[in-house]
């Protein structure tokens, strides 16, 4: 195990004493996990890493999905079939330096759903309603992330097949307001 997995491992065990509760930080509940068919858009075979986070008494959950560089997954690559009508229910929202999109969900539970593109992934983030901190909290991950993704060996690995062969960590702790 490397010294960053250590250290990482360290935390989260040490984060665990505390009640998973950290003051104004979103902490990871497990390891991310494979899926296929994102939960919360029309019928689809969407692959993803999906994780769920603690942030106080709320639980959001991402979804990353690798896309090609400078847009969205193409059709016939697992893009979500998503009808023009489901796609004008998206509304913009500010959240510089990304571009970043969200929509009510039909569940209670997650109440929202936050999508961005940013550097070849898509995130998409569901929350409870009364979650305000959507755009810290993607600023927070994508620059945890893409940080760590760049640091891991392998130029193959940061996209394309290699992502789901040797799936990349999620950061454990990301720091929100």
């Amino acid at each position: 195990m490397s010294l960053l997995g250590v250290f990482l491992l360290t935390l989260l065990v040490a984060e665990g004493a505390w009640g998973n509760r950290l003051e104004g930080a979103a902490v990871l509940q497990s390891q991310p996990r494979e899926g296929e068919g994102l939960p919360f858009l029309p019928a689809n075979t969407v692959r993803y890493l999906a994780a769920p986070y603690r942030y106080g008494d709320l639980l959001l959950e991402v979804y990353l999905v690798p896309a090609p560089l400078g847009g969205l997954p193409s059709p016939g690559h697992g893009a979500p079939p998503e009808s023009a009508t489901a796609e004008a229910s998206w509304e913009v929202f500010l959240c510089p330096p990304l571009s970043a999109e969200k929509r009510l969900s039909a569940s209670r539970q997650k109440g929202l759903i936050v999508r961005s593109v940013h550097e070849g992934f898509r995130l998409y983030l569901t929350a409870p309603g009364e979650f305000s901190g959507h755009c810290e909290f993607l600023q927070s991950f994508l620059e945890l992330f893409l940080f760590f993704l760049d640091a891991s060996p392998g130029e193959g690995y940061r996209r394309g097949e290699g992502f789901f062969r040797r799936p990349p960590e999620f950061p454990a702790v990301l720091e929100l307001g």
